[in-house]
């Protein structure tokens, strides 16, 4: 299909405007841009369009007006006096009075005025007593209409203000991840989120914004000290922010916090102008487990046969709901044996440095405190009265942290304290004394 001739050519734009053409699709209009007849100039708040016509001359189109530019727009010949003014008055307004006095026929005086046949009339085809060429009339707003050739039918323009939909949210999320409205961060690290707006803001626009915790806790995993771009202020007063003239999005940043607590993933909800987006905190805690010497947490331990043997399990960044399993088990070149070297009658942890105790079952987890701490380990060696060679056993302690499972051991040297000894004599006296 041929394009309509081009009519006007934009040279000047401030703000947003566009071009709509007969089937309603808009093109947004930019400097240089061409305008062809029939299509409607339509802009936004604030914005003008200067447009130059065929002749040179210059058609200015204000903000929030919708301006169809035809051939009558940019036609050279414009309205004047002449073509308001009545033809042949004397004649034309006696025989048009008189007709209206006595009651008679404005057609039958019509018919008789028109031209015979193979006659040309004077000025336009018609009747010869009255002739309205154009008639001015009160408009109201920006309606205007421009008379170009006599005869021909007249095309008008209008300039109306032009309704705008209302700034919306699009989305509060990130366009690196694949989720919708969606934010993950590494705790520790600030969540960024940008907020696509529906359009360009043509004014202060002020929104909702609310940021709330949901599996994660505002202060102890996140905070609420926000920060904005693109001139976005914030009123937490209010709980809202407003956007200045001529943004399309803009970013919040929340700020997370880098915890020594092995945890899960955990969440919360920043909400803008009823859209809500949500950030992931990816938890960075690895807990640790390390058996040995209660006083330093490290190394194995040694105790005299007869004493308690005492580990300490040090632990740190367990999660809530940890636990700790723990098991006896022989073990070296030469192995104590449970039951009579060790384990005879105790097998007890305490989980506040000592103070109180609790009995022990192998293989059975109990709870212990989140976060760091140490939990005392204790049970007896037996004290027998035989010399023998260093015996030994381990404590295993198995740590389940957010549904993984860490692990350590140290080992116990039992030293023996037995000294052989060795008497000659009456046996009947248990070898004490000489005999006879």
């Amino acid at each position: 299909m041929a394009q309509s001739p081009v009519i006007a050519k934009v040279t000047s734009l401030t703000g947003e405007a566009y071009a709509r053409d007969s089937a309603g699709n808009l093109r947004r209009l930019k400097e240089g841009d061409l305008i062809r007849e029939g299509e409607t100039v339509v802009t936004a708040n604030g914005a003008e369009v200067v447009l130059v016509l065929a002749d040179g001359r210059n058609l200015v189109v204000g903000e929030r007006q919708a301006i169809t530019v035809d051939a009558e727009v940019a036609a050279l010949e414009k309205p004047d006096a002449v073509d308001s003014a009545v033809a042949r008055p004397e004649v034309g307004f006696s025989q048009l009075a008189s007709v209206i006095a006595d009651g008679g026929n404005l057609d039958a005086l019509l018919d008789a005025e028109a031209p015979a046949a193979g006659e040309a009339a004077a000025g336009n085809d018609g009747h010869s007593f009255v002739e309205f060429l154009r008639i001015i009339e009160t408009v109201n707003g920006q309606q205007y209409q421009f008379a170009t050739e006599r005869n021909a039918p007249e095309d008008t323009f209008q300039g109306g203000l032009l309704p705008e939909d209302p700034v919306t949210v699009v989305s509060v999320d990130d366009p690196l991840d694949p989720a919708i409205n969606s934010v993950s961060v590494t705790e520790g690290e600030i969540a960024v989120f940008t907020v696509t707006l529906s359009r360009t803001t043509t004014e202060p626009t002020v929104l909702t914004l609310s940021v709330k915790g949901g599996t994660a806790t505002l202060g102890a995993d996140f905070t609420d000290n926000l920060s904005f771009s693109n001139g976005v202020v914030y009123d937490p007063l209010t709980g809202t922010v407003t956007v200045p003239v001529g943004v399309a999005d803009f970013t919040v940043s929340v700020p997370t916090i880098d915890d020594l607590i092995d945890e899960p993933s955990e969440q919360f909800v920043l909400t803008v102008g009823g859209v809500a987006g949500t950030g992931t905190i990816i938890d960075n805690d690895v807990p640790t487990i390390k058996v040995g010497d209660p006083e330093t947490g490290t190394n194995d331990i040694t105790v005299n046969e007869g004493d308690d043997a005492v580990f300490g399990v040090s632990l740190t960044g367990v999660a809530a709901g940890g636990t700790l399993t723990l098991t006896l088990n022989p073990s070296g070149a030469d192995p104590a044996t449970e039951g009579t070297d060790y384990k005879a009658a105790t097998f007890q942890y305490s989980l506040d440095n000592g103070v109180t105790w609790q009995n022990a079952v192998e293989g059975t987890a109990f709870a212990v405190n989140a976060g760091d701490s140490q939990v005392l380990v204790k049970t007896d060696t037996f004290d027998d009265t035989t010399d023998e060679a260093n015996e030994t056993f381990t404590l295993g302690a198995t740590l389940s942290s957010n549904g993984t499972n860490y692990g350590d051991t140290a080992i116990a040297t039992i030293i023996d304290n037995d000294v052989p000894t060795i008497t000659v004599g009456d046996p009947a006296a248990n070898g004490v004394g000489d005999i006879t």
